[in-house]
C-alpha cells in the first residue's frame, strides 16, 4: 500500500484539481480483492480503518470473512494485536451481525475498556456468534456471574476453548467452576485463573454453599455422560473453598484428559482420583499452590495401566514438594521435563529419584533456597546425563558441585537462569569455557540470565560466555550490575563470534549508544531485541542501522527515543 499511496495522491490532487470528485480506491475494489487484501491485517489494524470514513466502515464491516478472528490486547506482546485503548471507540462494532456471524475465535485483554466485555455479553445472549469455538477474556471483570453464564449458553453447542482470567479488582466475583462446566459441555479446553485478590476474605464466607449448589447440579448433568475435556487448568486462591473432593469425583467423568493443572485444593483425594481415572491419557500434571497434603495412602494401580507423564511440574507448595514421588516412580520411562522446587524437609525424600532410572527426562528445572540442597541437585544432574535443557528459577546460591555438574553434561543445549540470587562466578566462567572448549559445533546454542543482580556483573563470566562459538541466542535481562567496560568488552569480543543469531538486552543499564555501534559489528547477527533501555538515543540506533542494516531490530519502552527514527526501525 505504501508503494501505491503516491500514485493514489498524484490521480486524486489531479482530479481536484479539475473540480472531480476523487476516487476511494478501497470502496471501488471487487468485494474478493478487498477481502483477499485487508486479510493480511490483524484485528487492530481492522479496528483502525472503522473510524477512516464512513465507507471505509461499512466495507470493513461488510466482509465477513474478515471477523474470523478477534484479537485484541491493550499491548504488543501478543503477535503484534497491541492496540491503543483509545482507538476502539464503538467496541459493539466489532460484535455486530454481519461481522459477527462467522466469527470463530474471539480473545481480549482490554482491561481498560471493561464495558468491552459487557457489550460481546450482551451480542452473545443475541445469538450473535453461532460459530464461536475459542473465547479468551482477559482482565475480566464481573459484578456477578449470570451475565456471564447466560452468555455462554447461547454458544454452549460450539464453544471448544474458553479462558478466563478475572481482573484484580476490588468489584470482580468469582466464578464457581461447576456453573461453566454444567452449561458448555463440549469444552475441549478449560482454563481459569481467578485473580480477585481484594474480595477473597468477604467471598470465602459465603462461598461454599454456592459451589455446593453448583456441584450438585453439574455432577447430575454429566452422571450419564464423559466430558471431552482434554485441558483442564483450574487457579483458585480461596483458602476455604475445599473442592477437593469435589475436584476428585469431577474427573471420573474426563477421562480424556491430557493436561491437568491444579491449585489450592486439599490434595489427597485428588491424587487418588488422578490414579484411577486419568490414567489412560494424562501426560502433563502441574500441581502448585497446595494447601493442605496429609501424605495419605497413594492408591496403587494395576501394573499393566501406569500413569505414564510426559511432563511433572510443582511449585509454591511450601509443604507439599514431596507430593510428586509417587507419579515420577510410574513414569520414569515417559517422562521429559520436570520442574520442581525443593524444600528443604523434602530433599530426603526426593532422594529416591537418584535410585530411577530416567531414560527419557530431557528438561530440568529445580528451584531452591538452602545451600545445602547444592549436593543433591549436583548428584541428580550428574544422575541425568541426557539433559538437554536445564534452568535455575529463584535459586539462593548455586555452588560450585552443581555448576560442575553442569560442565559434565554433553548434551546441553540451553542454559538459564532466573531470578538466582548468588552462584560461584569463577566455576560459571570456568563452566562457559567448558562449553567453548566444544567449539562451534558444540551443543550448547542458548543462554539466558534473567535478574541475576550479585554476580554477573564480573568480566570473565561475559567473557567467557562471549566465547562459547555454539551459541546462537544469548539474552540478558535485568543484570543490573554489569558495568558499562564490561558489556563494551562483552560486545566487542561477540563481533568473531561465528553462530551467533539473536541478542536480547532487557533493562540493562550499562547497555548505551556505544554498545549498539559494538553490536553493529556482529557479522551473523539476524535480530536484536533491546527493551527498556534507559540510555540508548535516536542517534545511536541511527548509527547502528547504518552500520548493519541487516539486522531486524526490536525496541521498545526505551526511554531516550524521541519517535523520529523511521518506524521500520522500531521492529514490532
Amino acid at each position: 500500500m505504501s508503494k501505491i499511496s503516491p500514485t493514489i495522491l498524484k490521480i486524486n490532487n489531479q482530479k481536484f484539481s479539475h473540480g472531480q470528485q476523487p476516487i476511494d480506491f478501497i470502496a471501488t475494489l471487487p468485494y474478493d480483492i478487498l477481502t483477499t487484501t485487508l486479510n493480511f491485517l490483524p484485528t487492530k489494524d481492522l479496528v483502525e480503518l472503522l473510524y477512516v470514513s464512513k465507507t471505509w466502515r461499512q466495507c470493513v464491516l461488510d466482509c465477513s470473512e474478515l471477523w474470523k478472528s478477534i484479537i485484541l490486547y491493550e499491548n504488543d506482546d501478543e503477535g503484534g494485536n497491541g492496540i491503543n485503548n483509545n482507538k476502539i471507540k464503538s467496541p459493539g462494532l466489532l460484535f455486530d451481525k454481519p461481522t459477527s456471524f462467522k466469527v470463530q475465535d474471539i480473545r481480549l485483554w482490554l482491561p481498560s475498556l471493561p464495558n468491552c466485555n459487557n457489550i460481546l455479553f450482551q451480542k452473545m445472549k443475541e445469538g450473535c456468534f453461532p460459530h464461536l469455538k475459542t473465547l479468551h477474556l482477559n482482565a475480566l471483570l464481573l459484578q456477578n456471574t449470570d451475565t456471564l453464564l447466560l452468555a455462554l449458553s447461547r454458544v454452549a453447542n460450539t464453544l471448544e476453548d474458553l479462558h478466563l482470567m478475572t481482573k484484580q479488582d476490588s468489584v470482580s466475583t468469582f466464578i464457581p467452576l461447576f456453573n461453566i462446566l454444567s452449561t458448555c459441555q463440549k469444552l475441549k479446553t478449560f482454563i481459569y485463573n481467578d485473580n480477585s485478590l481484594p474480595n477473597r476474605e468477604r467471598l470465602n464466607n459465603n462461598i461454599n454453599n454456592v459451589d455446593d449448589d453448583a456441584y450438585d447440579q453439574v455432577i447430575a448433568t454429566i452422571a450419564t455422560q464423559q466430558l471431552p475435556l482434554v485441558n483442564f487448568n483450574y487457579t483458585s486462591f480461596y483458602q476455604k473453598l475445599e473442592i477437593d473432593s469435589k475436584i476428585s469425583n469431577f474427573l471420573q467423568h474426563c477421562p480424556h484428559l491430557e493436561q491437568l493443572t491444579l491449585s489450592c485444593v486439599d490434595i489427597d483425594q485428588t491424587l487418588a482420583s488422578i490414579q484411577r481415572h486419568c490414567i489412560k491419557r494424562l501426560k502433563s500434571l502441574v500441581l502448585h499452590d497446595i494447601v493442605c497434603y496429609q501424605a495419605k495412602h497413594m492408591i496403587e494401580n494395576d501394573s499393566n495401566s501406569p500413569l505414564q507423564l510426559v511432563t511433572a511440574s510443582i511449585y509454591n507448595t511450601e509443604e507439599c514438594a514431596d507430593v510428586m514421588i509417587p507419579y515420577m516412580g510410574k513414569s520414569r520411562d515417559t517422562l521429559t521435563t520436570l520442574y520442581v522446587n525443593l524444600r528443604p524437609t523434602a530433599v530426603p525424600t526426593w532422594y529416591s529419584l537418584l535410585t530411577w532410572d530416567f531414560i527419557n527426562l530431557r528438561r530440568l528445572t529445580l528451584s531452591f533456597e538452602e545451600l545445602d540442597d547444592n549436593e543433591f541437585i549436583a548428584s541428580l544432574i550428574h544422575h541425568l546425563p541426557l539433559l538437554e535443557h536445564v534452568e535455575f528459577e529463584e535459586c539462593e546460591y548455586i555452588g560450585f558441585f552443581v555448576i560442575d555438574a553442569l560442565g559434565r553434561l554433553e548434551h546441553l543445549r540451553t542454559f538459564s537462569m532466573s531470578g538466582v540470587i548468588g552462584a560461584e562466578e569463577d566455576s560459571l566462567a570456568d563452566f562457559f569455557l567448558t562449553c567453548s572448549s566444544r567449539g562451534k559445533n558444540g551443543p550448547l546454542t542458548s543462554v539466558t540470565l534473567d535478574t541475576c543482580h550479585d554476580f554477573i556483573d564480573t568480566c570473565d563470566v561475559l567473557q567467557s560466555l562471549a566465547g562459547v562459538e555454539s551459541i546462537q541466542e544469548i539474552r540478558i535481562r535485568e543484570c543490573s550490575l554489569i558495568t558499562e567496560p564490561t558489556m563494551m568488552l562483552f560486545c566487542d569480543k561477540l563481533q568473531d563470534h561465528p553462530s551467533i543469531r539473536l541478542i536480547e538486552l532487557n533493562r540493562v543499564g550499562a547497555v548505551t549508544d556505544e554498545t549498539l555501534v559494538s553490536l553493529s559489528g556482529v557479522d551473523n547477527l539476524t535480530r536484536l531485541e533491546l527493551y527498556q533501555l534507559a540510555h540508548i538515543t535516536d542517534e545511536g540506533v541511527s548509527d547502528f542501522k547504518v552500520m548493519n542494516n541487516k539486522v531486524e531490530l526490536d525496541i521498545q519502552g526505551c526511554g531516550l527515543l524521541t519517535g523520529s527514527i523511521p518506524p521500520t526501525f522500531h521492529g514490532i
